[in-house]
């Protein structure tokens, strides 16, 4: 089991915290180095041991949602039974727009899709709701970097081409997958780099980390105080492993908590606090990414482009 000391919390909340996404698919640890102070052999070792570990699962290529002219939702479902759970989730695998599945250890999934239109959020939530027989609960939207970008066929070659392997391997051996020079490539890359056009998203087994892994979601009472709890719990919760402050109505920390008592203490301490107004809290179990619709409609784009 892998215990994660402050440094790695420090390097899981720079892969993960929305403010820190690796929209450069080749950011060397070198960099990642210098962010948290450290010489960039201590960050190598890490990642390694993380992958030793079994908790860093690889890597893989998640698009910027404006990319594709969609916008993104995120929200909770429960589901009827826990044992009902698994045969549920490979229902919702299969709708189109689902990005994340995140499993908490108790009945309730959490949700990020993607959506073309709010008539068509508000059919795959339907859809969705009938199939966890339960209506969305803590529904927020996420926001992203605008994206205008111009694909051209090349360059979708070139996403698909990554989405379908390691996108950290040689950028040679990827010019070669994707029919394409490494001079060609390396071009289309920064530009899709500059125009924030998809990010470097890490897989992470969350049951293979020690402790007691939690996400806990807030609501303020008054949105006009939001900066000043956020700041006051990002100073005082120490094992913040990502925090997600942007959005106007809410905020979510992700804490690696030493055990069940240690993340209800902090939940009860940040559910006290006088402009808080609602918050939850749930133990991580599983995250699921699901990509098999977004692949589909890359090749589709990058035939037709």
């Amino acid at each position: 089991m892998f215990q994660p000391d402050d440094l790695d919390r420090k390097i899981l909340k720079e892969m993960f915290s929305p403010a820190s996404l690796q929209w450069n698919i080749k950011q060397s640890y070198n960099t990642i180095a210098k962010l948290l102070l450290v010489d960039e052999e201590t960050i190598r070792r890490r990642f390694e041991r993380m992958r030793e570990m079994g908790v860093l699962q690889g890597w893989q290529i998640i698009i910027n949602p404006h990319l594709i002219g969609c916008e993104v939702a995120t929200f909770d479902l429960t589901v009827p039974k826990l044992e009902s759970r698994s045969t549920i989730i490979s229902q919702l695998k299969l709708i189109s727009g689902v990005i994340y599945i995140i499993a908490f250890y108790d009945n309730r999934l959490r949700f990020m899709i993607y959506y073309p239109s709010e008539s068509a959020l508000e059919r795959q939530i339907a859809l969705m709701e009938s199939l966890c027989e339960s209506k969305r609960s803590m529904f927020w939207r996420d926001v992203f970097p605008p994206c205008n970008l111009k694909m051209t066929r090349t360059d979708w070659l070139i996403i698909g081409t990554l989405m379908k392997s390691d996108p950290r391997k040689k950028l040679s051996t990827v010019a070669h997958e994707a029919g394409v020079s490494s001079k060609t490539l390396n071009r289309r890359l920064h530009r899709m780099r500059e125009q924030h056009a998809f990010f470097l998203d890490a897989g992470i087994d969350v049951s293979k980390l020690g402790g007691s892994p939690c996400a806990i979601l807030v609501r303020y009472k008054d949105k006009s105080k939001k900066r000043q709890f956020d700041d006051l719990i990002l100073r005082t919760v120490g094992n913040i492993a990502m925090s997600n402050t942007a959005p106007t109505e809410h905020s979510m920390f992700s804490i690696h908590c030493e055990n069940l008592a240690d993340a209800e203490r902090i939940f009860q301490w940040i559910r006290g606090l006088d402009g808080v107004g609602k918050a939850k809290m749930g133990i991580y179990q599983e995250k699921i990414t699901v990509n098999d619709w977004l692949t589909e409609e890359i090749e589709r784009r990058a035939r037709t482009s």
